[in-house]
C-alpha cells in the first residue's frame, strides 16, 4: 500500500504546523504522513474518518513522536492548521480525495481489471459448456515391429583359432586385432601362418616364462612392423590349398 506525497507539502502550511507543535518542519511532514497512511484504513473517498474520533487519531500519530509533544495537543494542532476538518462530530481529513486521487485511480483500475478477467472466464466457461463434444479419436494403426538388435559381430573361425590359441590371458581390442589380421591376409600371409606364429609365439612365451605384462597385444602382434613373421612355421605355405588346421586337428575351434 502507497499513499501520495505531494512537493506543495513543503509550503507554508507545514512550517505553520511545525511552529505551533514546536518542531521541525521535517518532523511535522512525518506527523503527516503518519495520520494519511492511518487513513488509508479509516476513511473513505472523501476523507471522512469512519467510526474513530481524536482519541484514536491521538494514538495512531503517538508511536516515534519526540520528546514533549502531546499526542493530543497534536492532533489538535492538525485541527487548527487546516489539516483535519471537523464538521459537528465528523471529522474529515483536509483535501483526501483530491491528494490520494492516484491511489482510488489504481484502485478502480484493479477492480476493472479483475472483473474483466472475471467476465472473460465465465464466458470461456459457458462456451466450452455449450461445445459439443469432441469427436472419438481414431484407432492409431499398429506400427512396425521393432527392429531387431543389430548382431554382434561375426569373427570367422581361423581368426577365432588365432584368439584362442594366442598366449595372453587378458587379450583385449579384439576388433581393432581382427582388421590387423585381415590387414596381414591382404599382404599375402596365409591364416595358417599366423595361426602358427601364435601358437608359436605362446610355446615361447611358456619356454622363457614370460610375464604378462611383457606379453605383446593380439593387435600389436599383427601390427604392420610384422613382429610375428619369425614365429611362423617353416612347414606351413602361405597360401593354403589344404585345410589349415590339419595339423592341430581338424577344423573345431
Amino acid at each position: 500500500m502507497w499513499i501520495c506525497v505531494h512537493d506543495q507539502i513543503l509550503g507554508p502550511k507545514s512550517r505553520k504546523l511545525a511552529s505551533a507543535l514546536g518542531c521541525s518542519q521535517n518532523e511535522a511532514i512525518g506527523i503527516l504522513n503518519r495520520v494519511w497512511i492511518w487513513g488509508r484504513n479509516n476513511a473513505d473517498r472523501s476523507g471522512k474518518v469512519l467510526y474513530a474520533d481524536e482519541v484514536d487519531i491521538a494514538v495512531a500519530v503517538s508511536p516515534g513522536l519526540a520528546d514533549g509533544l502531546d499526542p493530543d495537543e497534536v492532533v489538535r494542532t492538525l485541527v487548527s492548521c487546516g489539516y483535519i476538518d471537523k464538521s459537528g462530530d465528523e471529522l474529515y481529513i483536509h483535501d483526501w480525495a483530491d491528494w490520494q486521487s492516484y491511489w482510488y485511480s489504481y484502485q478502480d483500475r484493479k477492480a476493472k481489471d479483475t472483473e474483466r478477467k472475471r467476465a472473460e472466464r465465465e464466458r470461456k466457461r459457458e462456451a466450452e459448456a455449450s461445445a459439443p463434444p469432441p469427436a472419438p479419436k481414431k484407432p492409431r494403426r499398429p506400427g512396425p515391429p521393432p527392429a531387431a538388435p543389430a548382431p554382434k559381430n561375426d569373427y570367422p573361425v581361423p581368426f577365432l583359432k588365432f584368439w584362442e590359441v594366442y598366449p595372453r590371458t587378458k587379450k583385449m581390442d579384439k576388433g581393432a586385432a581382427y582388421k590387423k589380421w585381415k590387414a596381414r591376409l591382404n599382404d599375402g600371409f596365409s591364416e595358417a601362418q599366423l595361426i602358427g606364429a601364435a601358437m608359436a609365439y605362446a610355446s615361447d612365451c611358456r619356454r622363457l616364462k614370460t610375464e604378462e605384462e611383457y606379453i605383446k597385444h593380439p593387435k600389436t602382434f599383427l601390427s604392420d612392423t610384422l613382429p610375428f613373421e619369425p614365429f611362423i612355421p617353416k612347414d606351413v605355405a602361405a597360401t593354403p590349398e589344404s585345410n589349415p588346421y590339419d595339423e592341430w586337428g581338424g577344423d573345431d575351434v
